[in-house]
């Protein structure tokens, strides 16, 4: 295993200001070859990200006005300490600080939950237009873990009431801190169990999921980084359409006639539209990056279902 190349007793006597500590960090990341992808795509933003984790700063990244700050021995001893986890250890900065920014909302997390990424949340600030024909009064995030899909649901729309599901417990664990966090305990609830196991016969105007998706080649080949979220939240199979499939088939019963279901599959993508010949999938764009993600109603899921 590799290790820092400054010992603690060292950092802490030669790196005073918060200066100090960015250089240092981009350093041993720089030399610790660590993978980008969960917030960041660069060195100097993962260093910034990192010390404006631990030391509670905003974490927009800018570091600027606090950079000749002196840092006490404690606040070294974090950082050192941080530092040694995300280059040794290839721990994700959210899962060593327990919280994440996500379309700039501050989440919970943790290695029971996904890091938050999803391009979904740009359609959720679009209030899913011009998809969506009537107000979705009902949602459902399926696979939530954090939560965060359902809760910004909620906040972009605040009349509706947002159910969280998810078969994992200690996910729903952390969803429930993330509901309580933002105040939404009166229209988000949390729903546990496996896929739509979770809520019944539940009919919602709008279902937004990021399911696994994963399949078992790209998985074996992940960076560690990857490596460290739950491999349940991950994997789908040979071919990465276990849950894919079972969401399709399901959905149609869990929405309302004028409803709509939203699903990330990811680079899983050609193998549904492959799967799923010669029916044509609504494939999204995002301005801000992003793919493999669709959009289809509940009549387009009966034609679907009975292979027209």
């Amino acid at each position: 295993m590799s290790k820092l190349s400054v010992s603690l007793d060292q950092s802490i006597i030669s790196f005073a200001t918060i200066q100090d500590w960015l250089r240092f960090s981009c350093s041993q990341m720089g030399e610790s070859n660590v993978f980008f992808g969960h917030g960041t795509d660069n060195v100097y933003a993962e260093g910034a990200y990192l010390i404006s984790s631990i030391l509670h700063l905003p974490l927009d990244g800018d570091l600027s006005i606090f950079a000749s700050t002196q840092l006490s021995v404690d606040e070294k001893i974090k950082l050192y300490a941080a530092i040694k986890s995300r280059c040794v250890e290839r721990l994700p900065i959210p899962y060593i600080s327990g919280k994440c920014l996500y379309a700039g909302v501050e989440f919970n997390v943790n290695t029971f939950t996904l890091i938050p990424r999803s391009p979904i949340f740009e359609l959720i600030e679009q209030q899913f237009q011009p998809w969506l024909t009537q107000y979705p009064g009902k949602i459902l995030d399926l696979c939530c873990g954090s939560g965060c899909l359902g809760i910004l649901a909620a906040m972009h729309f605040e009349q509706s009431s947002v159910d969280l599901a998810d078969l994992s417990k200690e996910a729903l664990l952390v969803a429930k801190e993330n509901i309580i966090k933002h105040d939404l305990n009166h229209r988000v609830q949390v729903k546990q169990g496996d896929l739509f196991g979770a809520v019944k016969q539940k009919q919602y105007d709008l279902i937004i999921s990021n399911p696994p998706y994963v399949d078992e080649q790209d998985l074996s080949d992940m960076p560690l980084e990857f490596l460290a979220e739950p491999k349940m939240a991950l994997g789908s199979g040979e071919d990465g359409l276990t849950h894919v499939k079972q969401i399709l088939a399901q959905a149609q019963n869990h929405l309302n006639d004028d409803g709509y279901l939203v699903c990330e599959v990811g680079n899983t993508a050609a193998a549904v539209d492959e799967f799923y010949a010669p029916f044509a999938f609504t494939w999204l764009e995002f301005e801000q990056g992003g793919m493999g993600i669709f959009i289809i109603n509940k009549q387009e899921l009966i034609n679907l279902n009975k292979g027209e």
